[in-house]
């Protein structure tokens, strides 16, 4: 019997000839709007769960009682109530290696909006306000350090050194990038004009940037996280910002703090780096056949469950 997918996502993220190979591997059941996220209705006909949307918790998890598989659209999976799929033999698979060049080129668009002060310029040209205060920086000859060099990370790498800077980064693996340097955290912090943060959060990731950090960091540091929003302590964040000691940061996050939305010297965007037509293509495609293979009980991508 064909299985029955709750897909928590909009309809507009599986390109047409993609669906019509998911339509083939399992029923259907589309709930953009979240209904089953907000409401208290159980779905005991529901086997997989596919979602990229973010918090799982076990009290969620629960009323989907013949859940076997929750199949993640990104690589982030700390947001799934571990205890609970252990518990109830739910496997989990994650999306690895989608995105491509996208977020790597978002990554460092963010910082040339900084170093070239574009939306300060275009809210002052809308504004017909002085322009003369506002002066823009040259990138070639500074100093972009990363932290995490995978996939992501690597490709910043490639288009930093393309811009004629010096590149630094720290690993937990043993990865290395053309023409870079590996670095302890602290010597990073400390000779970065930039800061790319492209490692997943875990126990040991998790608030890597805080007050002691922030005050390692140039004045002139400019930090951009596009990676999970709790690699950062928002509130030494905000700090920091406050009082201009380092020169701004850039986040491409989801969050439903507002604290963001004051914070002075701060670019923010909705976790938008992967949306790409070709990001989106790609994803799907690399979920779909994981869904194949899982229901060929030859499961690839588990991140939490048996392989």
């Amino acid at each position: 019997m064909t299985p029955h997918a709750l897909m928590l996502m909009t309809r507009d993220l599986v390109p047409g000839v993609l669906r019509e190979r998911l339509e083939s591997l399992v029923v259907t059941t589309w709930d953009a709007e979240g209904s089953f996220s907000n409401g208290s209705q159980e779905l005991d006909h529901i086997q997989v769960l596919i979602t990229g949307a973010r918090g799982l918790p076990g009290t969620l998890l629960s009323r989907l009682p013949r859940l076997q598989l929750i199949l993640l659209t990104g690589t982030g999976f700390e947001y799934v109530d571990r205890d609970h799929c252990e518990r109830h033999g739910i496997t989990v698979c994650n999306t690895p290696g989608y995105t491509g060049s996208a977020v790597a080129e978002h990554a460092f668009s963010l910082f040339l909006a900084h170093a070239k002060n574009i939306c300060g310029l275009d809210t002052a040209v809308r504004n017909d306000a002085e322009t003369a205060h506002l002066r823009s920086v040259e990138v070639e000859g500074k100093t972009a350090g990363i932290v995490g060099l995978g996939n992501v990370g690597s490709r910043i790498a490639k288009l930093a050194r393309g811009f004629g800077m010096k590149v630094v980064y720290v690993s937990r693996t043993d990865k290395a990038a053309v023409d870079t340097q590996r670095v302890r955290i602290n010597e990073l912090l400390q000779c970065s004009d930039v800061i790319f943060l492209t490692l997943p959060e875990t126990d040991e990731t998790s608030g890597i940037i805080g007050i002691d950090a922030f005050s390692s960091m140039r004045e002139n540091c400019f930090l951009v996280n596009v990676s999970a929003e709790g690699l950062v302590d928002r509130n030494a964040l905000r700090s920091t910002l406050v009082t201009g000691s380092i020169a701004g940061a850039a986040l491409d996050i989801v969050s439903p703090d507002p604290i963001y939305r004051t914070m002075p010297r701060l670019i923010i965007t909705p976790a938008h780096g992967w949306y790409t037509r070709e990001c989106i293509e790609r994803r799907a495609r690399i979920w779909i056949e994981t869904l194949a293979a899982y229901l060929e009980e030859n499961p690839h991508n588990v991140v939490i469950g048996s392989r």
